[in-house]
């Protein structure tokens, strides 16, 4: 191989594919530094007949940098199954990983860990690159979330009970819905979302201390400070799995590392935003959220709506230069998607996979599937969209607030005598679904709870007076 193809190589950690002159991969590999193994490779320090067959074979070389060795390790496994190289012997067997096994079937799901992935209608998160680091995760997870790992229930209280790792279910210390908020403890520590529950505890612990019952807010700041030490490597090891999982399931050509998601906000159409997160390797990227005041508060449907939205967030990307995400997620149906598929292709020139995974329902539509999807209702893919396609919500109802209080505290309705605060927000409510002041008439404000009939007169005809004010 020619020496100006390994000097370009970085010293970080990722993957290299040789391939032969042919351009067929013949070798994957990993590497904590991608320059210093290839160099390794073909100054053959070894008497191996295999990497000699190797070398003499490798014509090319290129090479996939990630974030960190563990991640190298998942990332090899993948392309060796997707590739099948000649010369790679080791991880095409799922089984050579540790899963994380959760029995969510039994009445008090049980946690293992298992090399045996089987369709039995258990969890099952990872597979994980180290099994030793696995192990010391999970005994930091389950001092904060106790779990029970025995295959069958004992007649008595086990070690683990008298340790505090385990609350006995087999001699009923804990009921099913105080176990299930554990097991829920532990999914969540294991698919990242550790500041979620970090913003979970201290409300739960907040409350301890409002009531005065300080012991049980001490347990709950232990618990916090211990879901501090939980390794962020570990919680990432697994996201390249679940990831690898939505590619496979939705047909994308990509991974999905980067993926951003639309959501819109209004009442009646009014007053409507809308707005565009991020989630980069299973995590918040909250640097890259962005909302929107729609320019034009007179759309007919939410499709021209989220057009607006969609057009404004990938102008900018594309003018600041910013990553494009691998998949776009958008609240709503197949409508939705064609909408802002169409925006993306005909106006952006963009081809960026989207699906419409709407709010109360089960099912996915993808342009890469003429049929919708379904994923298992206990997967950690449909968990993951779920809370992305959520987070873009609450972003967006969130501004919505912001925007609906200004236009309480500017109101002219203040003007108006004995109304009150509660009392313009309500009516403001039915201007906003009526479609304006001109609208409005004395029956319509009659109805609003709390506007008595004189209340009713005395709105109508200061109301009456703005329109004619502007008439004028």
């Amino acid at each position: 191989m020619e020496k100006k193809k390994i000097e370009p190589l970085p010293e970080l950690p990722g993957v290299y594919i040789f391939k032969n002159s042919r351009g067929e991969i013949i070798y994957i590999g990993k590497a904590k530094s991608i320059s210093k193994r290839v160099k390794d490779h073909l100054a053959l320090r070894t008497n191996s007949l295999k990497e000699r067959n190797i070398v003499s074979e490798i014509a090319d070389v290129e090479y996939i940098v990630t974030s960190s060795e563990s991640e190298a390790l998942l990332l090899e496994s993948y392309l060796i199954k997707e590739r099948q190289p000649r010369y790679n012997v080791n991880y095409r067997d799922d089984k050579t990983y540790p899963w994380v096994k959760i029995s969510l079937s039994q009445e008090f799901p049980r946690v293992y860990v298992t090399r045996r992935k089987r369709d039995d209608g258990s969890l099952y998160l990872g597979p994980y690159p180290e099994v030793g680091s696995l192990r010391r995760a999970l005994k930091t997870i389950r001092k904060i979330f106790p779990y029970a790992s025995c295959r069958n229930f004992p007649r008595s209280a086990c070690l683990y009970y008298h340790l505090s790792l385990c609350p006995a279910p087999c001699i009923k210390k804990i009921g099913k819905l105080e176990y299930r908020k554990n097991i829920i403890g532990i999914i969540k520590v294991l698919l990242g979302d550790i500041q979620g529950l970090i913003q979970d505890l201290t409300q739960e612990m907040d409350k301890y201390v409002k009531n005065a019952d300080f012991e049980n807010a001490a347990v709950i700041r232990d618990k916090i400070k211990v879901l501090g030490t939980v390794s962020s490597l570990f919680v990432k090891d697994m996201s390249l799995n679940v990831l690898e999982n939505i590619k496979e399931k939705l047909r994308l050509p990509h991974l999905p590392r980067i993926i951003d998601a639309i959501d819109i906000s209004n009442i009646s159409g009014t007053s409507a935003v809308g707005s565009v997160i991020r989630f980069k390797d299973l995590k918040p990227a909250k640097d890259c959220y962005r909302r929107f005041k729609l320019k034009r508060q007179n759309y007919i449907n939410d499709y021209q709506m989220m057009a607006e939205v969609v057009l404004r967030r990938f102008e900018d990307i594309i003018k600041n230069k910013e990553e494009l995400p691998a998949l776009l997620v958008v609240d709503g149906g197949k409508g939705h998607l064609n909408t802002v598929d169409k925006v993306l292709k005909e106006k952006l020139g963009l081809d960026i996979p989207v699906v419409a995974y709407a709010k109360g329902k089960d099912v996915i539509y993808s342009k890469y599937r003429k049929s919708e999807i379904k994923f298992s209702q206990d997967s950690s893919e449909k968990y993951l969209l779920e809370r992305i396609r959520n987070e873009a919500h609450r972003f967006a109802i969130g501004y919505h607030k912001i925007l609906r209080r200004k236009k309480v505290k500017s109101s002219v309705l203040h003007n108006v005598p004995g109304i009150g605060e509660e009392r313009v927000k309500r009516v403001l409510k039915v201007l906003d679904k009526l479609g304006g002041l001109e609208r409005i008439n004395i029956q319509d404000l009659k109805r609003i709870q709390g506007i008595g009939d004189v209340l009713a007169e005395r709105i109508y005809t200061y109301l009456k007076e703005k329109r004619s004010q502007k008439t004028d």
